[in-house]
């Protein structure tokens, strides 16, 4: 599976703390933006969401960027739908009806991840 900017964050900071403060973040026009500050005494809005331990690691990381996220929702149906194709009585056809997504997306998401 290509690496989008939700996995840089979540290598980071895990994926729970990232999912959190991503669904924190106002969504523009159908994306959400976070800058992550330069200076430490900044970050306190981003501390009050993950904890400051995970704070201080993604400002050591990414002090100064701007990660555009795509859409969380469609993030959180592909795990979904990985995390169900380790199911072996499960088809594609069922996963796909369950999680919303195409079969095509199951498909090329489930040969990336095999790969």
């Amino acid at each position: 599976m290509a690496k989008t900017n939700i996995h840089a964050v979540c290598e980071i900071i895990g994926e729970d703390a990232a999912l959190k403060l991503i669904k924190s973040l106002p969504e523009q026009n159908g994306r959400r933006r976070l800058y992550v500050p330069v200076k430490p005494k900044r970050i306190s809005w981003i501390s009050e969401i993950i904890g400051e331990e995970r704070a201080m690691k993604l400002h050591s990381e990414m002090a100064g960027c701007q990660v555009v996220i795509g859409n969380i929702e469609l993030y959180e149906r592909k795990q979904a739908a990985l995390r169900l194709l380790q199911c072996p009585e499960k088809t594609v056809s069922a996963i796909a009806a369950e999680t919303g997504l195409h079969r095509s997306t199951i498909y090329r998401n489930w040969r990336a991840a095999a790969a």
